[in-house]
Formats: C-alpha cells, structure tokens, sequence
C-alpha cells in the first residue's frame, strides 16, 4: 500500500502544479502545495518513533501540503463563485452562500486534523489514532477538490475565461464580463 500511497502523492503533487488558480495567491498556493506533495512522498516517515525532534522533512511537507491547500479552501475559493449567476442553478445566492460555508469547514477542517496530528504524535504518542486523523485530512482534501470541481463544471469557468467571458476583478476573483451576457449560449 506505500507504494500506491507514494504514487498517488506524486500525481497529487503534479496535478497540484498543473493547476492554475484564479489569482496569483491561488496559484502560489497550488505550487506550493504540489511541491510539498511530492515532498511527503520522498522524505518518508521515520521509523525511530523516539526521536526527540518533533518535525521531520515528512512532517514539514506534510504540514506545509495542508496550509496551502487550507488557504486555498479559506481565502480563494471564493473567486469563482460570481459565476453561479451566469448559470441555470436555482436561488444561485443561496448557493454560493453555501458553498462559501462548506469552503470555511473544509479548511477548517484540513487545518483541525493537522493540529490534532500534532497533538497525537507529540503529546499523547499514539500509532494508530493518528493516521484516522491524518486520513480525515486527506478527505477533507479531496472533499474540497471535488466540491470544487463541481462548481467549476457547473459554471463552465475554465471555458468561459479562455473565452475571455470573464474578468478578473482586483487581481484575484472573477466575474461576469458585462458583454458575456449577451454571449452566453443557452444550455
């Protein structure tokens, strides 16, 4: 299973770096995350659990890997959600609220299962209870990434800024550009 479990982060890490975010953050965010992903998969974990010092090269790309796609779920998912008016989705105001809410608890959450990681391995020494908590992370992750990914198919954002039907607005989030409007095909 390591081995699955290390190819997997290798193709994590290269779509992470593949990925281009909305805003120049975003981005920064991304490739750093995918860095740090390819960083947990070649620095492996240390046998010695009796090591006195409490962060290895694992841990640091570890920790890293969740800061940055947490700051992503926080602070940049927003970006794209003034699309979901351009779209045919019922009460798009309470959807993007929603999905604003589920965007916080997802980094809150990555950020949460990071810290009682921490508090496993450091403070209480435990073996298996941290990996429930660390998975918890890692599904987290990918509950953002397919929430995400959800919002982007629904509103045809990769495909409406190659387009340039859409604008970037104080250098980081997007919305409609006001001749799109009358652009946009019906679905």
């Amino acid at each position: 299973m390591r081995d699955w479990f290390v190819g997997l982060l290798f193709v994590v890490g290269i779509f992470l770096e593949l990925d281009k975010g909305v805003g120049h953050a975003e981005n920064w965010a991304l490739n750093i995350g995918g860095a740090l992903a390819v960083g947990v998969a070649v620095f492996p974990m240390p046998w010695d659990t009796q090591s006195t010092f409490w962060i290895t090269p694992h841990g640091f790309c570890a920790i890293g890997l969740f800061l940055s796609i947490a700051y992503v779920a926080l602070f940049c998912a927003d970006d794209t959600l003034d699309l979901i008016y351009d779209t045919d989705i019922r009460n798009p105001t309470q959807v993007i609220a929603r999905l604003k809410l589920l965007y916080r608890l997802i980094g809150l959450a990555m950020i949460v299962s990071m810290l009682m990681a921490y508090i496993l391995n450091t403070a209480l020494k435990t073996e298996f209870r941290t990996f429930w908590v660390e998975a918890a992370g890692i599904l987290s992750f990918g509950t953002y990434w397919l929430l995400k990914g959800w919002e982007l198919r629904r509103t045809a954002a990769e495909l409406k800024t190659v387009r340039a039907q859409v604008k970037k607005t104080n250098g980081r989030g997007m919305s409609i550009a006001p001749n799109s409007i009358s652009q946009s095909q019906p679905r």
